[in-house]
């Protein structure tokens, strides 16, 4: 099986919430800086969670203009559902 695959697999096993959500693969150490496509390199997430988890890379300076990047990316294959739980993860980080 392929291991992105597994990974969003693992998350639906582990976390109800995510049912009938897309899931992503993301890299916890980035392949550009070495990171490999390993199970214990990847983790599934929501596009939301995907998204703010660029932004925060983001945001803390760590190779900042590839996380904006990404971060828009993400948000541009949102569906309307996705961007608004994305939106309500940004007001809820403000308060």
């Amino acid at each position: 099986m392929e291991v992105r695959k597994r990974v969003k697999e693992i998350r639906r096993e582990s976390d109800p919430s995510t049912k009938g959500k897309r899931l992503e693969a993301h890299h916890i150490d980035s392949v550009h800086e070495g990171g490999r496509t390993t199970l214990e390199n990847l983790y599934g997430l929501t596009l939301a969670e995907h998204a703010s988890v660029h932004r925060l890379l983001a945001q803390m300076g760590k190779d900042e203009r590839a996380n904006w990047w990404a971060t828009s990316k993400i948000v541009q294959r949102m569906t309307p559902d996705e961007l608004a739980e994305f939106n309500d993860m940004l007001r809820k980080k403000k308060r």
